[in-house]
């Protein structure tokens, strides 16, 4: 099954999540136009969306009417990351290695389903 698509889920609930996702992957500003486009959905329900997480902080509007991630997604960050369980002190050994091999370094989680 496509984890993109729901398995006779919720619609409306899976276009939120689509916008989400869209806006953390291009890691940039997007217009409601550039949404609507990407994901194939109206501009009215992509400002509906954009609108109602702006309300709640999960996205953030800019002065250009272009949309960013907001702030307390990085309370959702935070709690995911704490849910994986990862092991005390993983962040100061990354800083580590990073430092020690000159360039970036990050962990990845391998599971039996992902």
């Amino acid at each position: 099954m496509d984890r993109g698509r729901s398995a006779g889920g919720s619609p409306p609930t899976d276009r939120v999540m689509s916008v989400i996702e869209l806006m953390a992957g291009r890691g940039a500003p997007c217009t409601i136009a550039e949404v609507a486009d990407t994901l194939s959905l109206s501009r009215s329900t992509v400002g509906a969306i954009l609108g109602a997480l702006d309300v709640r902080g999960w996205v953030r509007r800019e002065p250009n009417l272009s949309y960013r991630l907001g702030p307390r997604l990085a309370g959702v960050g935070e709690a995911a990351r704490t849910a994986l369980g990862a092991p005390d002190g993983v962040d100061d050994a990354l800083a580590r290695l990073s430092e020690a091999v000159d360039c970036g370094a990050a962990l990845g989680v391998v599971s039996a389903t992902e």
